[in-house]
């Protein structure tokens, strides 16, 4: 992970899930189970602080898909 070279844009989980729906050509469903996998990956790649640091940072509205802290978390499959 890398530090960002431009300033971070706040939006909420609607619009997370629309941008990567439009970017990635997919419906809805294929959108949310897709940033699940990709933030399940993240977890399972980084060690517990480095993966709780990072998503301490996000709106709590994005817990939902990754719960407040990484030790408290459970993988999910595709499609749940």
């Amino acid at each position: 992970m890398a530090r960002p070279t431009e300033d971070p844009e706040r939006f909420g989980l609607a619009e997370f899930f629309e941008r990567v729906q439009s970017r990635a050509g997919v419906d809805y469903q294929v959108a949310t189970d897709g940033a699940r996998a990709v933030l399940d990956t993240l977890r399972e790649s980084v060690r517990a602080k480095e993966y709780g640091d990072t998503v301490d940072q996000l709106p709590q509205e994005f817990w939902q898909l990754t719960g407040p802290r990484a030790e408290r978390l459970q993988t999910r499959g595709v499609g749940t």
